[in-house]
């Protein structure tokens, strides 16, 4: 059996322009030196191309496939006239099996093939290209995995295909080493666009010109070459030039085949479900088509395929063109589907492409709460510049504009919409249509600051319309916002915890009521219920932006009750997501946090520095919440620093701005000034306005400046003013904010001890840190809970942790902690045991708690700990200074304090060799301390030492 066969099958092509890309040529010389390489990329790759110019100064035996060569007879004539071509004496023994007739016995015939090849003595190039039209046929598929397997180490095997490697060829593939080529590396980088210009004779393309072609065409090489043409003669369109190409493979296809690619193109992406919707043979269809490489993309989990953005524009507009209807049939039924499957604006676009405008804006206004929250407005609006002018005049495209416009700022066309959407509803009786543009009607009504009239309406419109759940939920939300601002915090708390009780839990109003309500409750002064509504919140499937809106809130929350770690965490958590989705409001209140996070843990240089290096008084200067919040982070830091003349200028500015603006002056500047100026009448009228505007947390803090201010003039006013301080804060277990209060003011601290109000000092709180207690038996605590026994595992454990905290100023060496701990190990072991201590301490912590680096070991220096024996000698530090100041009822409390630290045995349990140098080091500290504090106290400090 003999076939004519046709010469130009097993000539190497030789292409008029070659661009020379060495870095796939080295790819392939590695692929080479391997002796096996598989190209697999759609059409208009440039593999062809590629092998071509790769071999352009060699001999490769070179067999182009196509349809014809299916018969495995006619296939294994043309591979061995394609390497007798390059060695006239191969072949002899096999062609003449196949003239006879011994096809049918394969495995002889290929085990002959393969000696044959092995007796060639030079190196033999053998290139299969288009593989992907014979790839289905078991016979040919036989003799190539043959061909690997049994490859001799003269053959180099080239496969070029539009398939990708699966199955039993990408096992063997796999199995033997071969090197695999896809369209990520055949893709046109942007200098290869550069040089190839030069070669078409387009010389005056640029980079920035490359850029633009790289976007479009994605690297594909028959678009890159198609562009560069279209832009040397001008056009702007890649499609131009490329239809014909994409008709011709079309044409070839079978007409079931073309419909469903046409059909295909409507779909985001390609999988097995999402074919089914749209054809019941789809997967079989798309299977075919994969097996044709025709301009799929593989995307990284193999399930999931998408057009090249090219080849679909042009399937689309053929669809247009030739098939309106299935068009528009086909857009609705994704619709509908992607809505139901909670992928709502991939839904919205399907139904807009559909032409169903009245079901889109429905669904649009029956999810405006989410869709125009949260800066998405510009996408909404968009999609309404697609929808027609008489649909958009309907009563719901008149609510979405207006809403839009809100939005924008646009208050009073908003109005004149969101009126003419009340009144279509009202025509219409579409109840929860009046609901929403009455509640978005109440939103204006706060902008232009008019509260009585939206109690006077919230009422008179539930009277007339009967509406229960989330729309009655909606209009009283309204209702609390209204007494926010008339500065009726507990009326806004009750009436958002009745619309909490009206709606269900899965509603997604919810999240805003539960935002809100920690907000004012917050603002009310119970912080303790704002944590827990906070936690409430975050406890729930939450959006990026969802987190956004709450991490303020949440921050100043964690501040006032002195939880840094908590705060700290939030902070980075802002950070982050001002990263991925940047929003210049929120990354202005995140460095305004940032400066309190510094205010309140009392690093007051960190404060000024922060808002000198972000310039937040320019940023915050056209607002007067965040101006106010930076001029106070910034007075009270100066104040602590005791720089008055500074603090003072910085309030007054603030002031005179808010007077040339006419803007009433805000409680905060008000607090600000009466402490910057201790006079009476500031103090008084700052005491009135907290009173009239209750921040209970504020109130208590100008009640305790007021202490201050009589302390020296009518000690009977200041005890007055000091117990009601107290009892706020006792009353809404403001603990941390009482310890901080009373230590900025130690003339009051002394005056509440003396005067028995406060009988022991008021305590830092220490849920919030890491905790070492080393005067005594050996603890640590970690945000309140004691670390167990079971947790360290082994008591070196915890003593490991003490050593690297109490040297945590210099990072120790490996062998000098294993000569402190385990002297008589052998170093493989004791390593071993460092490691296993060193991973228990970064469970029971942190990963990052224990920095490693270049063989020395460190406690994280960012670590926020309290250390006992620390805070011992500080408190005595302090209680001399205020012996100092004549202030000895805070110093004997302060002396008390520091004793009761001291618990038996002082580092007990501990290893001796290492201890004793910071046993001495304390002890020398605390007597020389003891010794200035019983030169400097009287009798009643003596006697007090003597017991101690």
């Amino acid at each position: 059996m003999e076939a004519r066969l046709s010469v130009s099958k097993i000539v190497p092509p030789n292409p008029r322009l070659l661009l020379d890309r060495k870095n796939l040529y080295r790819l392939l010389a590695q692929g080479e030196r391997k002796g096996l390489v598989y190209i697999s990329a759609p059409a208009g790759y440039g593999k062809t191309s590629l092998l071509a110019g790769y071999f352009r100064k060699r001999r490769p035996s070179w067999f182009t496939i196509d349809e014809n060569d299916r018969d495995f007879g006619i296939f294994l004539q043309y591979l061995i006239s394609s390497i007798k071509r390059s060695y006239p004496k191969f072949g002899t023994e096999t062609a003449r099996m196949v003239f006879d007739g011994w096809v049918r016995d394969q495995h002889l015939l290929l085990d002959t093939l393969i000696n044959e090849l092995s007796r060639i003595s030079d190196p033999v190039f053998l290139v299969l290209d288009d593989l992907h039209h014979v790839q289905d046929e078991p016979k040919i598929l036989e003799l190539i995995d043959h061909l690997i397997k049994r490859r001799p180490p003269n053959l180099s095997l080239f496969l070029s295909t539009r398939m990708s490697p699966e199955g039993k060829i990408g096992y063997t593939l796999t199995k033997f080493g071969g090197l695999i080529i896809t369209e990520k590396e055949l893709r046109f980088r942007i200098d290869e666009m550069v040089q190839l210009a030069r070669l078409v004779g387009y010389r005056g393309f640029s980079r920035a010109e490359a850029r633009v072609l790289n976007t479009e065409s994605r690297g594909w090489a028959i678009a890159v070459v198609n562009g560069l043409n279209a832009l040397a003669a001008g056009r702007r369109s890649l499609l131009v030039n490329l239809t014909d190409y994409f008709d011709e493979i079309i044409r070839d296809l079978p007409e079931v085949e073309q419909d469903f690619l046409l059909t295909a193109s409507l779909l985001p992406h390609l999988n097995h479900r999402l074919v089914s919707l749209i054809d019941k043979d789809g997967e079989r269809l798309l299977k075919k088509i994969l097996n044709r490489g025709i301009f799929l993309i593989t995307l990284l989990d193999r399930k999931n395929h998408i057009f090249h953005p090219l080849f679909k524009s042009y399937l689309l507009s053929r669809l247009k063109d030739t098939n309106l209807p299935k068009f528009i049939r086909v857009n609705r039924k994704l619709g509908r589907y992607f809505l139901r499957s909670g992928q709502f604006s991939l839904g919205i676009e399907h139904l807009i492409e559909g032409l169903d405008f009245e079901l889109v804006l429905s669904k649009i206004m029956a999810n405006s709460e989410h869709l125009l929250a949260y800066q998405r407005y510009p996408r909404v609006e968009a999609w309404c510049e697609r929808i027609p002018e008489e649909v958009m005049a309907t009563p719901a495209g008149q609510f979405i504009m207006g809403e839009i416009r809100l939005l924008k700022d646009d208050v009073e066309t908003a109005e004149r919409l969101l009126r003419k959407a009340y009144l279509g509803f009202r025509r219409q009786g579409d109840i929860e249509g009046v609901a929403k543009a009455f509640a978005s009607l109440l939103r204006i009504d706060l902008y232009f600051g008019r509260p009585i009239r939206i109690k006077r309406r919230v009422s008179r419109f539930l009277k007339e319309y009967q509406i229960r759940g989330e729309l009655r939920a909606m209009v009283l939300n309204g209702l609390a916002s209204a007494y926010s601002q008339l500065h009726k915090k507990k009326e806004s708390i009750d009436v958002l915890k009745k619309c909490l009780k009206i709606i269900p839990r899965s509603s997604p109003q919810r999240l805003k009521l539960l935002t809100d309500l920690a907000v004012y409750s917050g603002q009310y002064g119970d912080l303790h219920y704002a944590d827990r509504t906070l936690d409430k919140i975050l406890s729930q499937p939450i959006s990026l932006y969802e987190r956004r809106s709450i991490a303020i809130p949440r921050i100043w929350v964690y501040l006032y009750l002195g939880r840094f770690n908590r705060a700290w965490e939030a902070l980075e958590e802002l950070e982050w997501i001002n990263q991925i989705s940047p929003n210049q409001i929120a990354i202005l209140w995140k460095d305004i946090a940032q400066a309190y996070y510094y205010l309140f843990r009392g690093e007051y240089r960190q404060v000024l520095n922060h808002i000198q290096l972000h310039d937040l008084q320019t940023k915050a200067g056209a607002d007067l919440i965040p101006y106010s919040q930076v001029v106070e982070a910034k007075a009270r830091a100066l104040l602590a620093l005791s720089n008055y003349q500074e603090a003072r200028l910085v309030v007054d500015d603030a002031l005179s701005r808010m007077r040339k603006r006419e803007i009433q002056v805000t409680g905060r500047l008000l607090q600000l000034r009466a402490m910057v100026y201790p006079k009476e009448d500031y103090l008084r009228i700052a005491l009135r306005h907290h009173y009239r505007y209750p921040y209970y947390y504020r109130l208590a803090e100008v009640l305790f400046d007021c202490a201050r201010f009589y302390l020296q003039r009518n000690e009977t006013k200041a005890l007055d003013y000091l117990k009601e301080g107290m009892d706020i804060c006792h009353r809404f277990r403001y603990h941390f904010l009482l310890y901080r209060y009373l230590n900025e003011r130690p003339d009051l601290l002394d005056f509440a001890l003396r005067k028995r109000v406060l009988t022991t000092l008021p305590q830092p709180p220490k849920e919030d840190c890491f905790q070492l207690l080393i005067l005594g038996p050996v603890e640590v605590w970690i945000e309140g809970r004691r670390v167990s026994g079971r947790e360290w595992g082994w008591r070196k454990n915890l003593s490991l942790f003490a050593y690297l905290l109490i040297n945590r100023k210099e990072p120790k060496r490996r062998d000098d902690i294993i000569a402190v701990f385990w002297p008589d190990l052998e170093l493989k072991k004791a390593t071993q045991l460092l490691h296993n201590g060193l991973h228990r301490i970064r469970q029971i912590f942190n990963r990052e708690v224990v920095v490693y680096h270049s063989g020395h070991y460190q406690l994280d220096p960012a670590l926020y700990f309290i250390l006992d024996s620390d805070e011992c000698l500080n408190t005595l530090k302090q209680g001399l200074a205020d012996l100092k100041a004549s202030r000895r009822d805070l110093a004997q409390a302060r002396i008390r304090y520091a004793s009761r630290l001291i618990r038996g045995r002082i580092f007990a349990d501990l290893y001796d060799d290492w201890v004793e140098p910071v046993i001495d080091e304390f002890e020398r500290e605390r007597e020389r301390l003891m010794g200035q504090l019983l030169q400097l106290g009287g009798d009643g400090i003596q006697r007090l030492l003597a017991t101690q």
